[in-house]
């Protein structure tokens, strides 16, 4: 810690010095003007004790950190020797919840995710109705976990939404609430992809021979983490689908959790589901739509075609290794070299009738056909996004 005077424009720091306080050094700053001086005041706290650690200004009171430009503006005039604990007085007088949502913006905009969800957590108890308060102290605090905690984090998120957009459509603003929409939804982006990015992450970085141990467990983190946005999605448009000016900020969402549900290594277990998610879509972004339905339909189209031309397969591999061997045996131990070319000959000729295949049995032409019948009808539904 390191103790210097200060000069900022015309006014010059006259006089510093040390308090030693419980071994702990602090210093109060201020710039004397005949009987009047300037301190630096917290917003926080209201504290004028200051150390200087590492280029910062630390409020010794609650902890609050200062660059210097920002402690040039903290400064305020007092008249005398003003106690250290004197309130601020004057114009530029903030309240609790001001100075706890300034703290709690700067830390968020810094990526401080600690000390942002302390700040919102306190800004929450001055303004219990507040989608700002409420939401931001729940994401700063989500975006702490760690990989065992993903699935605990994405639910904190999820289920806070229903009272932020409830907040949002009902007390709040008219001309604020679009905006407010629009910050929800990015930071529930952001979040819901940083989760499902770390639960992929750590399954596929699992050695190969106990991956599949841990296949239920990474299914149920993208799940969680993904739920998000499908949960803020469907909120959005109950309270302002009809609305175009919320489109984009309901597609986005709708997108990104489609989005991770195709990418997160397996296939649907019920493809009905992917499909009812680009219908939800169609209505806010129908280009998007179309796109990822064509791109269904030809897969579509090339397994249906896969399934017709295919035929079963005459399945005497294993009896043509096993005839071969004997066969190779016996004539190289009864003809010598004649032998050997002899059974040569006759295992090409058995693998050319083994490589014939067989027409398909009933159960298996009935089995195709369901499966083209079900294709078929996805692609239907597909076609009416086109």
């Amino acid at each position: 810690m390191s103790f210097f005077p200060i000069s900022s424009n015309s006014l010059e720091i006259l006089a510093y010095y040390d308090i030693i306080n419980n071994n702990e050094e602090s210093f109060a700053l201020y710039i004397e003007r005949g009987k009047n001086m300037k301190v630096i005041v917290c917003e926080l706290c209201e504290g004028r004790e200051f150390a200087k650690q590492d280029g910062m200004f630390v409020c010794q009171s609650c902890g609050s950190k200062y660059t210097p430009e920002d402690a040039k503006k903290l400064m305020i005039e007092v008249e005398g020797d003003a106690p250290a604990s004197a309130a601020r007085t004057g114009a530029g007088t903030n309240t609790d919840l001001e100075r706890y949502l300034t703290l709690a913006r700067r830390a968020s905009e810094s990526d401080n995710n600690a000390d942002a969800a302390k700040y919102y957590g306190l800004a929450q108890t001055e303004a219990p109705d507040s989608w700002e308060c409420l939401f931001f102290s729940t994401y700063h605090t989500a975006m702490q976990t760690n990989i065992a905690g993903i699935s605990s984090a994405a639910l904190l998120v999820n289920n806070c939404l229903n009272s932020v957009i409830d907040l949002i459509a009902n007390s709040t603003p008219e001309e604020e609430k679009l905006d407010a929409a629009r910050k929800v939804a990015s930071h529930c982006v952001v979040i819901s992809q940083m989760l499902f990015n770390a639960a992929k992450n750590h399954y596929n970085g699992i050695g190969d021979s106990i991956r599949s141990n841990y296949t239920g467990e990474y299914r149920q983190r993208a799940s969680a983490a993904r739920l998000i946005t499908d949960t803020l999605a469907s909120l959005l448009e109950a309270h302002f689908g009809d609305n175009p000016d919320y489109y984009p900020i309901i597609a986005e969402s709708r997108k990104n959790g489609f989005d991770l549900k195709e990418n997160n290594g397996f296939a649907f277990d019920n493809e009905i589901v992917s499909i009812e998610d680009l219908e939800k879509i169609a209505k806010f972004d129908p280009s998007y739509a179309r796109t990822r339905a064509q791109g269904k339909i030809n897969a579509i189209n090339n397994s249906v075609t896969n399934l017709s031309n295919s035929k079963q397969s005459n399945g005497c591999l294993a009896a043509l290794c096993a005839l071969g061997s004997v066969l190779f045996l016996i004539l190289q131990l009864v003809l010598g070299e004649t032998g050997y070319v002899y059974g040569v000959l006759i295992c090409a000729a058995l693998t050319v009738v083994c490589a014939i295949p067989k027409p398909k049995s009933a159960s298996k032409l009935e089995k195709d056909k369901k499966e083209i019948d079900r294709l078929n009808a996805n692609k239907a539904r597909l076609e009416k996004l086109l």
